[in-house]
């Protein structure tokens, strides 16, 4: 007997989900928070979201039989996809809380995973062109949709395995990123301290239907009964305050933007009213180089003016007025200085000729290509290659 499946109720709601998931990423997207590439992040997440909730509603509504192309679209394009989810998450979260963060190549690694979503279409696409070209039987096909069915069943158990341990990969980086924050700064911790919470409960009601999904004797008995509605009604409640919630949070951020820690120094600010004495300005600046030019700080590539604050015992606020005020600089123009010259020095060194440019800049503190390529220009007035072409010639 069956208990909620086919109800035109349930369905509703994972239609309203994924209708609203699709709209809010959207809205996400083109948001005007602190980070575009923060929002970017969101955005995809939830419309990875939504378009799984539109996937259910497609198969138990009885569209795919009411409209053929549809049923087409679900065999052919890949509309639920995991793997990625994970990776989303844990970086959503970096970018919050990193001023420079960038997906560089090997964040991208993260997403290499995704593989074993997209496998089952790449069979499918290779059956139909197997057909088409009479390469293959009908029967070898239908042979091949068991082994898919088996395997969807089976691979989710590393995706929730995944997705679990970014999740709480991003809790732990969370609390030692934030572990105590300024009164102005506790809109944003809690913000993403929910958002994680909001997965870890999801991924609980997971595994208690993953765990008779998985065993044979039970599996035929909970799809018959209950179908895939006991995740995707939470996973449509989750579409609904995720995107809600991310929506308004971005817009707060918009209109009354919290000043982190990373934001002061994006950006020369003159401050009008010395307090420090010549001897207590030199001293800063000594320390400052220090830290650059002996303990190499600048390789750090996550490293932030809070984090720069720890490091030499000043407060986050001197180091911007000494910064702006005496050496006329925004924080990363300052550490960028340091980062272009250790760039210099290495592709100069022959041990190095193996090494490719962005390589070498990477290693030295760059966490994008783009990010160096601009700041090399503007202190040189050459690209790095223009530069290195140069030094060949000098050298010759």
């Amino acid at each position: 007997m069956s208990l909620i499946n086919g109800s035109d109720f349930w369905n509703i709601i994972i239609l309203l989900g994924a209708v609203q998931g699709f709209i809010l990423s959207f809205l996400v997207w083109k948001g005007k928070g602190s980070s575009k590439l923060s929002n970017r992040l969101l955005a995809t997440l939830i419309f990875l979201l939504a378009l799984a909730c539109s996937n259910l509603y497609i198969s138990e509504s009885g569209m795919e039989e009411e409209y053929a192309t549809l049923q087409v679209i679900q065999q052919l394009l890949p509309l639920i996809l995991i793997m990625p989810v994970g990776p989303l998450i844990y970086f959503y979260v970096q970018s919050v809380t990193e001023v420079n963060f960038q997906l560089d190549t090997k964040r991208w690694l993260h997403f290499l995973p995704t593989g074993i979503d997209l496998f089952p279409k790449l069979l499918v696409w290779i059956a139909l062109a197997g057909l088409l070209m009479q390469q293959l039987q009908e029967e070898t096909v239908k042979g091949w949709g068991d082994f898919i069915d088996a395997y969807n069943t089976y691979m989710d158990i590393p995706r929730w395995l995944s997705l679990t341990v970014y999740v709480l990969v991003a809790r732990h980086y969370l609390i030692r990123k934030l572990p105590s924050q300024a009164e102005s700064d506790n809109s944003q911790r809690k913000w993403l301290g929910q958002f994680l919470n909001a997965f870890l409960l999801f991924q609980g009601i997971w595994l208690l239907f993953l765990i008779p999904y998985i065993n044979p004797s039970t599996r035929n008995t909970l799809l018959d009964d209950m179908s895939y509605y006991p995740i995707y009604i939470p996973l449509a409640i989750l579409v609904y305050w995720l995107g809600f919630k991310s929506y308004i949070h971005i817009r707060l951020q918009t209109e009354a933007p919290p000043s982190q820690p990373e934001t002061i120094a994006q950006q020369p600010m003159l401050v009008t009213t010395p307090s420090f004495t010549s001897e207590e300005i030199t001293d800063y600046i000594d320390s400052l180089r220090k830290v650059m030019e002996k303990e190499k700080l600048y390789l750090e590539p996550t490293l932030h003016l809070q984090m720069l604050a720890t490091h030499t015992a000043i407060p986050q606020k001197t180091i911007s007025y000494i910064l702006n005020n005496y050496l006329h600089k925004s924080f990363n123009e300052f550490i960028n200085e340091y980062r272009i010259e250790e760039v210099k020095k290495r592709l100069l060194e022959k041990d190095n000729t193996h090494l490719t440019i962005v390589g070498i800049a990477l290693d030295c503190g760059f966490n994008s290509q783009a990010t160096f390529q601009r700041a090399f220009k503007n202190s040189t007035g050459v690209s790095p290659r223009e530069y290195l072409s140069i030094q060949s010639q000098e050298s010759a």
